[in-house]
């Protein structure tokens, strides 16, 4: 691979600081507009580290973490550089035993479920789980909606497909339209909507969800009425815990 990836890695010590050795891991992952994926541990992080997974943010292109320039060689028509630098990175954690490659799971959220939905479909069984707050998962077809408010503002962000070479660009790697290469796929999908939602359209995901379980794949989805982007309200402390605890279960089955 061309490109050396940065990868925050995040364990429990347990009284040395020496790097883990086949140990399960929760990934996160996100990858558009430049974001700093920092690695200011919150809640969700803490609860991962504390129940024994190893938590690894894979800094893809796309994303902000070594500035400029690394964000757009990850954007419009670089965006396959995302998704196979979070392919190479996990890859690199595996084939050096840092982490169990039976009990890997992935969180992300909005434009992450991009990289998510394009890394099921290409590497189907390197995941035991992957959960996703408010993902989008077909650019494809938001962009060309003149309803959806997105395909205005995002022009920046992933092309304008109006061009037929960014056009087919998106096609190549958006969630949705490759769906089928995810076929019986061992990978577990949570999915969590906020029906408040102003940014992402839940009846894409939902769309996506049944499609998922329609070829073999176990999508589950909750629409939380009470939501916006996101899927969760900070009164939702009990549900967000069931939701963690049902994913961390799921990762550590172990089955592939």
């Amino acid at each position: 691979y061309d490109v050396s990836i940065p990868i925050s890695l995040f364990w429990k010590s347990e009284d040395t600081d020496e790097l883990p050795r086949r140990k399960k891991c929760i990934l996160s992952v996100y990858g558009a507009y430049g974001k700093n994926d920092n690695s200011d541990l919150d809640e969700i992080m803490l609860s991962i580290i504390d129940a024994g997974f190893i938590y690894a943010i894979v800094h893809v292109r796309g994303g902000g973490y070594l500035g400029g320039e690394w964000y757009r060689s990850g954007k419009a028509l670089n965006k396959w550089n995302s998704i196979r630098d979070f392919i190479e990175g996990v890859n690199y954690l595996r084939e050096n035993d840092v982490i169990d490659s039976k009990r890997l799971g992935l969180i992300t959220s909005s434009a992450g479920g991009i990289i998510a939905g394009a890394v099921l479909n290409e590497e189907k069984n390197l995941l035991q789980s992957i959960l996703l707050f408010s993902p989008f998962i077909n650019p494809y077809d938001t962009l060309q909606n003149p309803n959806d408010p997105l395909s205005k503002t995002e022009i920046a962000e992933w092309g304008d497909i109006r061009d037929p070479e960014v056009k087919a660009y998106i096609k190549s790697y958006s969630p949705m339209q490759n769906i089928e290469k995810a076929r019986d796929s061992n990978t577990v999908i949570v999915n969590i909507l906020g029906e408040k939602d102003p940014y992402i359209n839940n009846n894409e995901v939902i769309e996506w969800s049944k499609k998922l379980n329609s070829i073999g794949v176990k999508s589950l989805l909750y629409l939380n009425k009470a939501a916006g982007h996101g899927g969760f309200t900070p009164s939702d402390v009990l549900l967000m815990i069931d939701t963690l605890n049902y994913f961390f279960e799921e990762v550590g089955r172990n089955n592939l």
